[in-house]
């Protein structure tokens, strides 16, 4: 895996994360790739000219939940976190909070 952004788990044998501008899902043990998907760019969360998204991975690839717009002239380096159903991202000088609980 060529990670740039870093970031990456590791969920029943298998590695979910950023890969070359994309997301890949190799097998732990063997290291043959599953899956690849540009989804929405790089990034822990995908990140591509002002634009975010959420998305979920299996072995059998991953499934892009959602994309949204948000505000900042400069790149959102910070770190995404989940908590209580609600995902926090800073870009630039702006905070959002989505609720992204399960329905």
């Amino acid at each position: 895996m060529d990670c740039h952004i870093g970031g990456y788990v590791i969920v029943d044998g298998y590695i979910y994360g950023n890969h070359k501008n994309g997301w890949t899902c190799p097998d732990l043990k063997t290291g043959a790739k599953k899956w690849f998907d540009k989804g929405a760019g790089k990034g822990l969360l995908c990140w591509d000219d002002g634009k975010a998204g959420l998305a979920t991975c299996s072995p059998d690839g991953l499934e892009m939940r959602g994309t949204f717009s948000v505000d900042g002239s400069n790149q959102g380096w910070a770190r995404p976190v989940v908590f209580g159903g609600r995902l926090y991202l800073r870009c630039d000088d702006n905070l959002y909070c989505f609720n992204v609980k399960a329905r």
